[in-house]
């Protein structure tokens, strides 16, 4: 048996740990002064936050229980079944003074917790990155990760993978004026974009399509399970809001830390009779479940 004794020749104050120091004495005469110069810094930026909130003006409108009976049934049975019958509802609402533009309407959800940390994990980053969606996909993706092979079907990945882009929010909106309260007129649909939503550095550098987008999704790549379009089609209307370029599939992407949060969803076509303003008056919303 050898005994192997280490011994360091370097004896210095840091090995023997007598360094100088400082340690502050704390008590009420030092602290309560600091306590409130920090206030007194703060008191304006608090002023500022507030006065901007209260000038925000805002509408809430919920509609968790506007749905058809047909609506809130399972989806595997609802698409087998009745998938000729739109899940359509509509939610009347009034606004009590005239909006200043710009306008935004934003979706809310409750107790949903994108922060849960198998959820959050379950993306592919270099798949959105560097849009070559032939490479092999991460395994946190799992389960959501390749359409399962059938006697019709073969193995395709699925793009985008994973938890968070299977669930995106999918009820879209229709918003329309109809005048002035207790005045009846032909209801004037709300134009509204889903453009300049997102952030910009998500759509100028973290996110790229793959060459040919709509080929590429439609005939190489799978669906992610809960979506009824591809993501070539997210954005009919807009060519080049579609694939992982699509604005509404990135602010979704960008995961809330609270289980109650809001996400941007369009903004207000500002022309005709909105060029200026959201007026006061009558206004109806369609919210289709369907989509």
């Amino acid at each position: 048996m050898v005994l192997i004794i280490f011994t360091s020749t370097i004896v210095n104050a840091i090995t023997q740990q007598r360094c100088d120091a400082w340690q502050p004495n704390l008590t009420p005469g030092t602290v309560l002064p600091s306590f409130l110069v920090i206030g007194l810094c703060f008191i304006p930026i608090g002023v500022f936050l507030l006065v901007t909130s209260s000038s925000v003006d805002e509408i809430i409108v919920d509609y968790t229980d506007c749905a058809y009976h047909q609506c809130v049934t399972p989806p595997e049975w609802r698409h087998k079944y009745m998938s000729f019958i739109p899940c359509v509802c509509r939610v009347s609402f009034d606004v009590e003074e005239t909006f200043e533009k710009d306008v935004f309407l934003y979706y809310g959800l409750t107790n949903y917790f994108q922060g849960h940390r198998r959820y959050v994990k379950s993306y592919d980053l270099s798949q959105w990155q560097d849009g070559d969606l032939l490479r092999s996909i991460d395994d946190d993706c799992e389960p959501v990760d390749y359409i399962k092979r059938t006697n019709t079907t073969k193995r395709k990945p699925i793009a985008p993978c994973g938890f968070i882009a299977n669930s995106l929010f999918n009820d879209t909106f229709d918003l329309y004026y109809m005048g002035r309260q207790n005045e009846s007129s032909k209801a004037i649909k709300v134009e509204m974009i889903q453009h300049d939503i997102a952030w910009s550095t998500d759509k100028s550098a973290k996110y790229k399509n793959p060459h040919n987008v709509t080929y590429a999704f439609d005939e190489h790549y799978g669906k992610p399970p809960n979506w009824q379009v591809s993501a070539a089609h997210l954005d009919p209307d807009h060519e080049s809001n579609n694939g992982f370029l699509n604005e509404r599939l990135m602010v979704w992407m960008r995961v809330a830390a609270f289980a109650t949060f809001r996400k941007f969803y369009s903004r207000i076509v500002h022309k005709d009779t909105f060029t200026h303003v959201l007026p006061k008056g009558r206004y109806f919303m369609n919210i289709d479940y369907s989509k």
